[in-house]
């Protein structure tokens, strides 16, 4: 049996926490948990996930008006966010990067493609659909492990996984 991964151990910890939390604060970049006289549960920044860091790969894009996109080659359609608050971004045969925001409270985001290669992709590219999909992200959550952002307009939402490292 797999072991459980670090987002949902630490959902699983915060939910358990919280049924015996009195009290809570933020003491040396550390979310701190209290019963009534000592600290039950101590989180660290950087156990706390975030959108920076993984490479994500993207599964699908389900439309509310029950259009489905899935690549048949995922590793061709990455995003990766990085700390600085730019962005890399592979689609299909084409590199391009830009800049995000991210509110980790709201779970908004919002993504630019500032710049890009400009190589001719295959026949059957889907570059201009996951692109369009990522500039038009209105909030992002985490599920199973997995990356979700929902599209603006509530018209759909696009699912990625982590990439395996190589």
């Amino acid at each position: 049996m797999a072991c459980p991964d670090l987002q949902t151990r630490l959902e699983t910890e915060i939910f358990k926490s919280l049924d015996k939390t009195r009290t809570w604060k933020i003491q040396d970049e550390a979310l701190l948990f209290f019963d009534s006289s000592d600290v039950l549960t101590r989180f660290k920044k950087e156990e706390i996930p975030g959108i920076a860091g993984s490479i994500w790969q993207w599964k699908q894009t389900l439309y509310n008006d029950n259009q489905k996109i899935v690549p048949a080659d995922p590793e061709n359609y990455t995003v990766q966010f990085r700390e600085d608050g730019t962005l890399n971004v592979k689609a299909d045969c084409n590199q391009k990067g830009g800049t995000y925001a991210a509110s980790t409270k709201e779970k908004r985001l919002s993504i630019e493609i500032t710049h890009s290669t400009m190589a001719v992709c295959p026949e059957g590219t889907l570059e201009d659909a996951f692109v369009r999909g990522l500039t038009a992200t209105a909030i992002y959550f985490f599920k199973n492990g997995g990356l979700t952002i929902d599209l603006k307009y509530d018209s759909g939402t696009m699912q990625f996984s982590k990439q395996n490292k190589k």
